[in-house]
């Protein structure tokens, strides 16, 4: 489809939305990007829809391609990221994520740029909490399974009680040993998570 086509069905699509057509118009306009992604009235007509009915992170999404920068864009992009901050501040890290990679591959100011490397820091750390939070969890039951296992072989065996002894020792360092490094680990994520969430804080006071 040629350019003039193009314009053509964005026309249209404005059209549809003054006569309260919605999803029409989305439609029309999703069929312009699909042939040239980085239409840019397209892009620009179909992310405004998004921001007229509160939909502030697809918005986003539409705006960013288009490389709008107008008050309305500066709002949307910066609710996005409160709403990401919010999600970080109740340990929502999939909402989180969603909100935050409404500006993957984005290229955005230096302000906006600090504050969602803080964000994305605060998302990194605290994912990195919950999976040290699930190993310590598992550390139990993990020495467990291998008291049990040397227990079975020394019968099957017939080791003898010194070498399980020895064995189950062994394996009960080997646990103290990994629950210490995987708390630490915890501990060091937990800080990065509420240094970050502070610098997060602070930027959305300004």
């Amino acid at each position: 489809m040629d350019q003039d086509k193009l314009e053509r069905v964005v026309t249209k699509a404005a059209d549809d939305l003054a006569r309260g057509d919605v999803r029409k118009a989305k439609d029309r306009l999703r069929s312009v990007i699909q042939l040239q992604p980085d239409h840019e009235a397209a892009l620009t007509l179909l992310g405004q829809i998004y921001y007229d009915h509160g939909d502030h992170r697809n918005a986003a999404v539409y705006w960013l391609q288009a490389g709008l920068w107008d008050d309305d864009a500066r709002i949307a992009y910066r609710k996005v990221l409160a709403v990401a901050a919010r999600a970080l501040s109740h340990r929502n890290t999939q909402m989180a994520m969603y909100y935050l990679q409404a500006f993957d591959c984005a290229e955005i100011p230096d302000d906006l740029r600090e504050h969602l490397d803080t964000l994305q820091e605060a998302h990194y750390s605290l994912v990195r909490m919950e999976s040290r939070q699930m190993i310590r969890a598992c550390g139990p039951q993990c020495g467990g399974v291998m008291l049990a296992v040397i227990g079975l072989s020394t019968l099957v065996l017939g080791l003898g009680k010194q070498w399980f002894a020895m064995m189950g020792v062994l394996a009960l360092m080997t646990t103290a040993i990994v629950s210490t490094v995987n708390a630490l680990s915890h501990f060091v994520a937990f800080l990065r998570f509420k240094k970050a969430m502070q610098r997060a804080t602070e930027f959305n006071r300004k």
